[in-house]
C-alpha cells in the first residue's frame, strides 16, 4: 500500500490498482459531549478519588483515638 497526503488526510491505495480510498484517521469523527456525558465523567473522577481519601481520613483517626487512649486525655 502506498499512502499520499491530501487535505490534512491520508489517501490509501494499493499498488496493484489505482482505487483511491479516503482515510482521515481521526480527524473525521465527531466528538459531541452532552451535559450527560460531563456529569458522568466528574461522577467517575469523584468515585475514583473519593475511597483512597477515606482510607486516609480512617487512619488518621484511628491514630488519634489510638493516641488518646494511650495518652489518657
Amino acid at each position: 500500500m502506498k499512502k499520499s497526503q491530501y487535505d490534512g488526510g491520508y489517501y490509501y491505495y494499493s499498488e496493484q490498482g489505482s482505487r483511491e480510498q479516503d482515510y482521515k484517521g481521526d480527524t473525521g469523527k465527531n466528538v459531541d459531549f452532552g451535559i450527560k456525558d460531563i456529569i458522568a465523567m466528574i461522577i467517575a473522577a469523584f468515585e475514583l478519588v473519593l475511597p483512597p481519601l477515606f482510607m486516609i481520613f480512617g487512619v488518621v483517626l484511628g491514630i488519634y483515638f489510638v493516641l488518646k487512649l494511650v495518652s489518657g486525655f
